[in-house]
């Protein structure tokens, strides 16, 4: 449905908007076979670099879908970029989980019900 919703233009330019959001999460996340998969299909988020589309106002709706298409084509171009941007989410995410575990250490055996222990003793 991703590849399929990357071809939508037109008045449908939110569909192709909303996948090339959502592909960042997965190429900088995910495995180095979804990112490779991404990189196989990016011809069609090149297509949308010059998607042009103005809505019954004359508004120019099409530059959100341009710049995260060139957003996100520049990103799969450079594998050092790319490979940067995967080893900051990694080092992100190791951080968060030890933050957890470490308020989780913080709380102990007690958890939540010591507190109200103490107040059944006051």
């Amino acid at each position: 449905m991703i590849w399929k919703r990357l071809s939508d233009h037109g008045q449908n330019w939110r569909h192709a908007y909303k996948v090339l959001t959502l592909m960042e999460h997965p190429i900088k996340t995910g495995s180095e076979l979804v990112s490779q998969q991404c990189q196989e299909n990016m011809y069609a988020a090149q297509t949308l670099k010059d998607l042009q589309y103005l809505d019954r106002d004359g508004k120019d709706q099409g530059v959100n879908v341009r710049d995260e298409a060139k957003q996100l084509v520049a990103l799969q171009s450079d594998e050092d970029r790319l490979r940067e941007e995967r080893a900051h989410v990694l080092k992100t995410k190791e951080k968060l989980a030890q933050t957890v575990t470490a308020s989780s250490a913080a709380v102990g055996w007690w958890g939540v019900g010591w507190g109200a222990h103490k107040a059944e003793q006051a």
